[in-house]
């Protein structure tokens, strides 16, 4: 597949891809293209499957669930440089939250599927693939727990 030298531009100044050399960066460009969206936007919403995940050129977007009796609360706030729907890297499964564009946004689209595919084959690849998600994940889930703490109250007796 012929890969755009604009992907290829756009994924190497990205932190994400800090310390990824030149091959492993021709190899995820293959599997991804530029995409935009409107501020308002929901690029997912919680319960949906998906194949992709996305790496935030510029633009703001919010991690949200939805709490009975309250409504949307934003978790996470996920902006330039950062990874959004890496999970889809683990295995297929269905959206924890929705994600709405706070404003415009520039984004990489990565086929997670067949990124998967390929870090099973290229171990290299895969190494530094799920080193940086698992750091990304890991921090996400911890500041989730975070924000909801600050948004639960004690039980009643």
């Amino acid at each position: 597949m012929l890969v755009s030298d604009s992907v290829i531009q756009l994924a190497a100044n990205q932190p994400f891809f800090s310390g990824f050399g030149p091959e492993l960066i021709q190899k995820i460009a293959s599997v991804s293209e530029p995409i935009s969206f409107r501020a308002g936007t929901h690029i997912w919403r919680q319960g949906e499957q998906h194949a992709l995940c996305y790496l935030i050129l510029s633009g703001h977007l919010a991690l949200e669930i939805y709490v009975p009796l309250h409504g949307p609360l934003a978790v996470e706030s996920v902006s330039a440089g950062e990874m959004l729907g890496g999970a889809g890297m683990v295995a297929s499964h269905n959206w924890n939250f929705d994600a709405r564009a706070l404003t415009d946004v520039e984004a990489i689209s990565i086929d997670c599927i067949r990124l998967r595919e390929m870090s099973e084959e290229d171990h290299e690849l895969g190494y530094h693939v799920y080193r940086r998600l698992a750091h990304i994940l890991g921090a996400r889930l911890t500041t989730a727990r975070r924000r909801l703490l600050e948004h639960s109250s004690p039980l009643k007796d």
